[in-house]
């Protein structure tokens, strides 16, 4: 190891080149997909697709990352024993990519078109779908330690509570109405939660586990994104067809809410919906209390800890 990690320093990956990965860069302005934190000398926590687990690393080689640390550092052990509580609980955490992604799509503003909304509505079919299943795990398990979809490292920092807490500033999605309000933007949540528009069936009975997100949606999506933002034609052709063209995805959003709502009573997590959403630009960009102590290229070994679950 050539580099001086500290137990509880917080490693940003920089975005791949996957279309889920940019479209997450997209959405929050950054050059950064993904977060974990370190566990030891030579060691990092994470969340994946299968679970919680921790990863030893080396140094010299694979992805950049930033290595973020408390500002001022307080001592690491909380950390630590935080992470300890999900990795003894072993955690699980399906499509964390999905849920970050899924919750982007209703709190940031965008400019609506038939072609994006139709692929938000499978991402939100598919972000419920994959809820549900946790919250029944949990109802008909007994099992209340499935992780809710917040990045896993700003979760371990909020749990030490006080001066450890990572303070947000006009993040991705905290305060997003009010530093997003580009004309013909909408956000999904204000339009859902909107008594005087016109409120969809909340029956949504066309739901289905079959859905699947492949990588051409994603480039699709991503594709999308980009060209409502550089003015296209079809950013805001449908915005006069609103109560139309959102029937379905305000009730996918209200749904989703719901859900979330839920997982939050069911596992005991007390935060504002919000803050499920903070995403890996936002330990980088927008975090008062995190000093970037510069980039260093990092691999994974191995797993070190079999906590990877199914």
């Amino acid at each position: 190891m050539n580099y001086n990690f500290k137990k509880g320093d917080i490693v940003v990956f920089k975005a791949e080149d996957d279309p889920l990965s940019k479209a997450i860069a997209w959405f929050t302005k950054s050059d950064v997909s993904h977060a974990a934190m370190v566990y030891s000398e030579d060691s990092i926590v994470e969340m994946g697709a299968g679970g919680i687990g921790v990863h030893e690393i080396g140094i010299s080689e694979g992805d950049e990352v930033y290595v973020m640390r408390l500002s001022p550092e307080l001592d690491a052990a909380p950390l630590i024993r935080s992470a300890d509580v999900y990795l003894d609980a072993k955690v699980r955490y399906d499509f964390p990519a999905l849920f970050i992604l899924a919750g982007l799509l209703i709190f940031k503003k965008i400019y609506p078109s038939s072609p994006l909304i139709k692929i938000t509505d499978l991402i939100l079919s598919a972000a419920c779908c994959a809820l549900d299943k946790i919250i029944n795990s949990i109802i008909y398990q007994d099992d209340t330690s499935a992780m809710v979809c917040s990045q896993l490292v700003y979760q371990i920092y909020y749990d030490c509570g006080g001066d450890y807490r990572i303070r947000i500033e006009n993040g991705c999605v905290f305060n997003s109405q009010a530093v997003d309000g580009a004309p013909g933007s909408i956000r999904l949540i204000d339009l859902a939660r909107d008594k005087t528009f016109p409120q969809p069936d909340l029956l949504m009975s066309a739901l289905s586990s079959s859905i699947a997100i492949s990588d051409g949606l994603m480039q699709e999506l991503y594709e999308l994104l980009v060209s409502s933002e550089q003015g296209s034609d079809t950013s805001v052709a449908h915005v006069g067809l609103l109560p139309q063209e959102l029937n379905k995805t305000l009730a996918l959003t209200a749904k989703f809410i719901e859900l979330l709502e839920r997982l939050l009573e069911l596992t005991g997590y007390n935060m504002p919906l919000e803050a499920l959403f903070v995403t890996p630009g936002d330990l980088v960009y927008h975090a008062e209390n995190l000093k970037n102590t510069g980039t260093v290229n990092l691999t994974r070994l191995h797993i070190s800890r079999d906590l990877i679950f199914k």
